[in-house]
């Protein structure tokens, strides 16, 4: 028991107390179930009385475009993701006009995106400003195009390296659809864009080094190449723009308002382009500051995949090993003619002679010419910018071309020590015109532009070279009557091989009047016809002369290509008849006869206006 007798006490004043007696009532028999019926009296909201009036567009779900922008400020992954969605398959299902109210408040929350922790909100929002940009004209996005260029930039660089990756995509939607925007700003994108491959040596910024990629999962080669592809959009549109500028010269002048925006009244505005400040000139500056960082930053990749001291036996080509080492020769001498091509529009190709440039190209002749033994298809291709279009070719014929045209145009190092080097671009020009079956027309295109060089200019380059003038002169004239090669691509040689250094090879003349008889004659063929006619080259009358009649048989289905107006050139071509000096009275006849035989073909009118102003000129001697 417990101590003090506890217990004994406890049940002793329990007794004493009172108890008060109560008598127990049981239910009757039936109703002792609980009843569990019970009444609900609703709750009602009076605004949820009123009719909703439906303000704005609805997504697939019923959702108004404003719940949506809100929703893009949403902590949850999943509900940023579902707006994002709904947004972009508004924007694609409803015409722009509906739209273009919300255009702006979309692009300022979507673009903020960009930097999101979550792969998949980034990535969704690259969807929705990419339907953006894709359906709105420049006009329109043009006045709230820096919420783009503002997260674009606070993207490349963030410490997070997938977001600097997602960034990438960003740009591309902007190259593809919005090239003339991003020219315009280039010069606010183009210095955070060399941070992705490059940091800055000192504080000013005009020396840069290349950056390791040791964060990421993808190494650096590899790095580098999604950002070399996307440099080369960059500069195609920086080129387009100021190609487009140059061409529009000659439609107005510019007149450049600085500070006191007032047009005097004495001028005809209609004329006139009216450019408030000195944009171009600023992104001009700009470009022309970089140039030297950025020849130094290719050169730095490029010593990467082939070093210095590489060395050749004879005139062995470098054979590129690996998919990357390929990818990165081709973007690097791309984006290096773009350069070119950009100086060359500016006036200011003196420019890219710097030291720094100079020794980069120096590097690339020395291991002149390059080829690759992948003849699969490049996996590495999926992560291009489509802007960026890779030469799978083994021969890297483009390629090679291009570093010959560059080389030839800036004419520098051309001394005794580099004769050499040049030796190499010799025999593969020679080469490539002995066997032109693998060629394409961008591949044409360059060559047709280095025999320009070399022979339409004053210049003697192949003097300079140490070059054997007699040989590409032979093969390009082979080249030229070459059976295989399509007449597309012999209109562009015309220009080279009627220059003055060719008169040694004027024999080759007599097959153009055969041309003149194909399905399809181009009009750089006929005009190069129609003027050796004209300065009386004889070899060429004669042979016009005695293809009268297959020529005439043939223009009955006779296709003229390449023509801006059909008519003018139907006219010369009949005009080059004029110039035939030795024409028979049977040569006549058979005129005449095609004349009357087809009296609605529009030949015939021209064929009566010609005869009627030879028989007069005859009449008059």
């Amino acid at each position: 028991m417990g101590k003090n007798h506890r217990h004994a006490k406890k049940l002793k004043s329990e007794k004493s107390k009172v108890k008060i007696k109560t008598k127990t009532k049981f239910l009757p028999k039936g109703q002792n179930v609980t009843n569990t019926a019970f009444k609900i009296r609703s709750i009602v909201l009076q605004e949820q009385l009123k009719k909703r009036q439906v303000e704005g567009l609805l997504s697939k779900k019923k959702a108004n475009i404003d719940e949506l922008i809100s929703k893009l400020k949403h902590y949850n992954e999943a509900v940023k993701v579902e707006a994002c969605t709904d947004l972009k398959d508004v924007i694609i299902s409803h015409p722009l006009e509906e739209t273009q109210i919300y255009l702006s408040l979309i692009s300022q929350n979507a673009s903020a995106l960009i930097q999101d922790r979550e792969r998949k909100v980034r990535r969704s929002s690259v969807k929705l400003l990419h339907a953006i940009v894709e359906k709105v004209s420049t006009a329109t996005i043009r006045p709230f195009f820096n919420y783009f260029l503002t997260n674009l930039k606070c993207a490349m660089t963030n410490i997070n390296k997938h977001i600097q990756e997602d960034s990438l995509l960003l740009l591309d939607a902007l190259l593809e659809h919005q090239n003339l925007l991003i020219a315009e700003n280039f010069d606010t994108i183009f210095p955070t864009f060399l941070t992705l491959i490059s940091k800055s040596k000192n504080n000013l910024g005009t020396e840069r080094s290349l950056s390791l990629n040791l964060e990421g999962k993808v190494s650096s080669v590899k790095w580098r190449i999604k950002v070399l592809t996307r440099l080369y959009g960059i500069l195609n549109a920086l080129t387009q723009c100021r190609s487009e500028k140059n061409q529009d010269k000659g439609f107005g002048t510019l007149i450049q308002v600085k500070g006191n925006p007032f047009i005097p009244l004495y001028k005809n505005i209609n004329n006139y382009e009216v450019c408030v400040g000195s944009r171009t000139n600023q992104v001009s500056h700009e470009f022309d500051t970089q140039i030297a960082n950025l020849t130094q930053l290719l050169h730095e990749i490029w010593i990467e995949v082939v070093p210095e001291k590489t060395k050749k036996n004879g005139l062995e080509p470098i054979v590129l090993a690996t998919e990357e080492s390929v990818a990165v020769f081709s973007c690097i001498v791309n984006i290096l003619h773009l350069l070119h091509e950009y100086l060359q529009l500016s006036g200011n190709v003196e420019l890219f002679c710097n030291n720094k440039s100079v020794i980069f190209l120096d590097h690339l002749l020395s291991n002149f010419p390059y080829i690759h033994n992948k003849r699969n298809n490049f996996e590495i291709i999926k992560e291009f910018s489509r802007s960026f279009v890779m030469n799978c070719d083994p021969n890297c014929t483009e390629e090679n071309l291009i570093v010959i045209y560059v080389f030839l145009t800036l004419r520098i190092n051309l001394n005794a020590k580099n004769k050499p080097k040049t030796r190499h671009l010799a025999v593969f020009l020679n080469n490539c015109l002995k066997s032109p079956r693998n060629f394409t027309p961008k591949a044409y295109a360059y060559l047709v532009k280095i025999l320009k060089v070399m022979f339409v200019k004053p210049i003697n380059m192949c003097q300079r070279l140490g070059i054997a003038e007699v040989e590409i002169m032979e093969n390009v004239v082979s080249f030229y009557t070459n059976r295989k090669i399509s007449d597309f691509y012999k209109s562009d040689l015309l220009e080279v091989l009627t220059c003055p250094r060719f008169e040694k090879y004027q024999l080759w003349t007599e097959k153009l009047p055969d041309f003149l008889c194909a399905n399809q004659v181009s009009v750089k063929l006929i005009d190069t016809v129609l003027n050796l006619c004209m300065k009386g080259q004889k070899v060429v009358q004669d042979g016009v002369t005695k293809s009268v009649n297959r020529i005439l048989s043939n223009m009955r289905t006779m296709e003229i290509t390449e023509a801006a107006n059909l008519e003018i050139a139907r006219k010369n071509f009949v005009s080059i008849f004029f110039y035939l000096p030795n024409l028979s009275t049977q040569d006549i006849d058979e005129i005449n006869n095609f004349v009357k035989s087809n009296p609605d073909c529009t030949y015939s009118k021209h064929f009566e206006n010609v005869l009627q102003l030879r028989t007069y000129l005859l009449s008059n001697k």
